[in-house]
């Protein structure tokens, strides 16, 4: 919707006069105003409201989380991301994470995903273009989605990490991810790519190449869950394949009582 005022809204004269007469220009600035009105006026509201909101300063064909009513958007021909719209819905955005991080709720009647669960989705899916267009909070980032990752249930965790996991299959091999994610001179994209290798492509990986990666994430407050996690999936997929000693051996590593149960 918002991507559409770009190419629909008629440009006035005195705003193009602001503008610098270049076409297009006008069109875009009374884009970006509506774009901080909206987002101000939608601060609040349940996410599958507010991420409607997600696309327009990323220029992304779709929204960062599950909506109850999905299309693809237009970029407009020559559309740029505005960083600085980027960064203040993603400071909105991990600010309602920590709310819910604080006092976690399951999803309301009728809808299929938590405010947590959304949440998650959508830095799941912006952590990239975060990492790349505001580096400094791509450590927030990726704690924030540990965070919540460790509020939801386990059913919501599979749900989430399937639904993300379906929309851009990996290309590379574990192994290869992990070997890029070393490349990376910063921090926190490196702890950001290690993660993303363990949560989306280390199915068949051997264990301990996997404990190896985890081991190079610098945060803790990420390394620990994410062991748990990977801890409590690969004891999940042990005993569906009735290696029953194995999966038992790696659930008495789990911290958390309810998922080592």
């Amino acid at each position: 919707m918002l991507l559409a005022l770009v190419a629909q809204i008629r440009p006035a004269r005195s705003a193009e006069s602001l503008a610098g007469d270049r076409p297009g220009m006008a069109n875009r600035l009374a884009a970006d105003q509506f774009y901080q009105e909206a987002l101000r006026a939608y601060s609040q509201s349940p996410m599958k409201e507010y991420l409607y909101l997600s696309a327009y300063p990323f220029g992304n064909m779709r929204d960062a989380g599950q909506m109850p009513s999905y299309t693809n958007y237009r970029v407009p021909e020559g559309f740029t991301p505005n960083p600085q719209l980027q960064r203040l819905f993603v400071n909105q955005l991990l600010a309602r994470a920590q709310t819910t991080i604080a006092a976690p709720e399951e999803a309301a009647t009728g809808d299929r995903y938590s405010e947590s669960a959304q949440i998650w989705m959508a830095l799941s899916r912006l952590e990239n273009q975060i990492a790349q267009s505001l580096p400094d909070l791509a450590p927030a980032t990726t704690a924030a989605k540990e965070k919540l990752f460790s509020v939801l249930t386990v059913d919501a965790q599979k749900n989430v990490t399937g639904t993300v996991a379906g929309d851009n299959p990996p290309k590379l091999t574990f192994e290869e991810q992990v070997e890029a994610a070393e490349k990376e001179p910063n921090e926190g994209r490196r702890d950001q790519k290690l993660t993303s290798a363990v949560t989306n492509n280390s199915k068949d990986a051997p264990i301990e190449k996997v404990l190896a990666a985890i081991d190079k994430i610098s945060d803790g407050d990420v390394r620990t869950p994410l062991t748990n996690w990977f801890y409590f999936k690969r004891s999940q997929a042990l005993i569906e394949a009735k290696k029953l000693e194995e999966a038992r051996l790696l659930a008495a590593k789990i911290n958390e009582l309810d998922q080592r149960a």
